[in-house]
C-alpha cells in the first residue's frame, strides 16, 4: 500500500471567500487494492476500508 489523498469535491465546489483557502484533500489513505488499473480501494491508516472505489 501506497499513501493517497483523495479530492474533496464538496469543498471545490463551494467558493465562498470564508473557504477559498481550507485544504480540498482528505488522507491519507492506503491503496487497498487495484483493479484495472483504473479502480482504486482504499483504507484508513487504521485498515478500515472506503466503501468506494477511486480513479487515478
Amino acid at each position: 500500500g501506497d499513501l493517497v489523498l483523495t479530492y474533496d469535491n464538496e469543498r471545490s465546489i463551494d467558493m465562498s471567500s470564508s473557504k477559498k483557502l481550507t485544504y480540498r484533500w482528505k488522507g491519507p489513505y492506503r491503496v487497498r487494492e487495484v483493479k484495472n488499473k483504473n479502480e482504486y480501494f482504499i483504507e484508513t491508516l487504521d485498515g478500515i476500508a472506503i466503501d468506494r472505489s477511486y480513479a487515478p
